[in-house]
C-alpha cells in the first residue's frame, strides 16, 4: 500500500469533512497557482505554513515532501537568472544577472511552495477513500470516483509486485548496466508487471461481481460536527483575504 503519511491525527482539519475541504481547496489553489501578484503568492505560502501547523502535521515528513518540490525548482535558479533581457541587476563574471530572470524563479518558488502547503494541509489530512466519498457528494460522476479509489488501492500491489520482480531478478545475479541485457531485462520487468496487474485487475473485478458490486459505492451522509463549521469559516475567511489582497 502507497502510505498516507497525514491522515493519522486529531486536529481540527482531520476531523473537518472532506467535502468542506474539498471546495475550500477548490477555491484557494486555482487562485494562488494562477496570480502573478507577489503579495498572493506570499500570502498563499504563508496560509500554508499556518494551515500545517494548525493541522500539527510532523515538520520532518512536510519537509521532505518540499525537498522533492524545491530540487527541480533549483534547477530554474541556475539557468533562468542568466537567461532573458531587460534590467540588469549585476554582473557575475562574464555571465549577466537580469532582474526577470531572478523574478520569475522568485514567483514559481513561493507558488510552488504554497500550493504545495495547501495541499498537505487541506487534502493530505483526509484519506483518499473519504476524499472520493466526499466528490461522490459533490456530484462527481461515480465512474471517476471508482476509478480515483480503485487506482490508488492497486497501485501499491502493481509496486509490491514489480519488488518481487527485481528480487527475482537479483537472485539470479542480475547487474544492470549499460547493455543490450539490461534494457532487455527491464522490457522484461515492465512488461511482466503489466500482465500480472492485468491478471489481478480481472481477479478483483470477478470477487467484486461475485460480491453484488453494481458499480457505485455506498456513500453516507454524516451529519456535520463543529469543526467541520469551523474549518468552512477559517477556509472563507482566508479566501477572501487573499481575494482583497489581489484586489488592492
Amino acid at each position: 500500500m502507497i502510505e498516507e503519511r497525514f491522515v493519522l491525527g486529531s486536529s481540527v482539519f482531520h476531523r473537518a469533512d472532506p467535502v468542506v475541504k474539498l471546495v475550500g481547496a477548490a477555491c484557494m489553489l486555482p487562485f494562488v497557482a494562477v496570480s502573478h501578484n507577489l503579495m498572493v503568492i506570499s500570502l498563499g505560502l504563508f496560509i500554508g505554513m499556518f494551515f500545517v501547523l494548525l493541522a500539527g502535521l510532523r515538520l520532518r515528513h512536510v519537509l521532505k515532501h518540499l525537498v522533492v518540490v524545491n530540487i527541480f525548482i533549483f534547477f530554474l535558479w541556475i539557468v533562468l537568472p542568466f537567461s532573458g533581457s531587460g534590467e540588469v541587476l549585476y554582473h557575475l563574471g562574464p555571465l549577466t544577472v537580469y532582474k526577470k530572470g531572478v523574478e520569475l524563479p522568485l514567483l514559481i518558488t513561493l507558488k510552488a511552495n504554497g500550493v504545495s502547503l495547501l495541499i498537505i494541509s487541506l487534502l493530505s489530512t483526509s484519506s483518499v477513500q473519504r476524499l472520493g466519498n466526499g466528490l461522490r457528494q459533490l456530484g462527481v460522476s461515480a465512474q471517476f470516483t471508482i476509478l480515483l479509489l480503485t487506482t490508488f488501492r492497486y497501485l501499491g500491489v502493481i509496486m509490491q509486485e514489480y519488488g518481487r520482480l527485481r528480487r527475482a531478478a537479483k537472485l539470479r545475479r542480475f547487474k544492470p548496466g549499460l547493455s543490450l541485457h539490461t534494457y532487455r531485462t527491464y522490457a522484461y520487468l515492465i512488461a511482466m508487471t503489466f500482465v500480472r496487474s492485468y491478471e489481478q485487475g480481472s481477479r478483483v473485478n470477478n470477487a467484486m461481481i461475485m460480491r453484488g458490486f453494481k458499480g457505485t459505492f455506498p456513500v453516507m451522509d454524516l451529519p456535520s460536527k463543529n469543526s467541520d463549521y469551523k474549518v468552512g469559516t477559517l477556509l472563507a475567511l482566508s479566501f477572501a483575504l487573499l481575494v482583497a489582497v489581489s484586489i488592492i
